[in-house]
């Protein structure tokens, strides 16, 4: 889990966001979370959680959004199940500008 953490990191510091938020990560149990964090300031830190992307015991990994009911929902533009290389070139590519705008 580490290295996957290792490796997102580093595409974080490869994408640029339109927002002017900081990019990190966050590891779960079995999950890892993309975070963009807003420090203004005399105003509270402001956290919003990107992208989760989940491993499973099959080693494959399946990345999910926060829906509009703040639950976590498969992102449907990368089928379940893929390498951690898929699901890290959807987000370096972010065709459809979900992730960066």
């Amino acid at each position: 889990m580490h290295e996957a953490a290792r490796q997102l990191q580093a595409l974080l510091g490869e994408v640029r966001p339109t927002r002017p938020g900081v990019l990190g990560v966050l590891e779960g149990d079995g999950c890892l979370i993309v975070t963009e964090t807003f420090a203004r300031p005399f105003a509270t830190t402001h956290i919003e959680e990107l992208a989760m992307l989940v491993r499973h015991d099959d080693d494959t990994w399946t990345l999910h959004v926060r829906a509009p009911d703040g639950e976590w929902e498969i992102f449907l533009d990368v089928a379940e199940y893929q390498s951690l290389e898929v699901i890290l070139n959807e987000l370096r590519e972010d065709p459809s500008g979900y992730f960066w705008g």
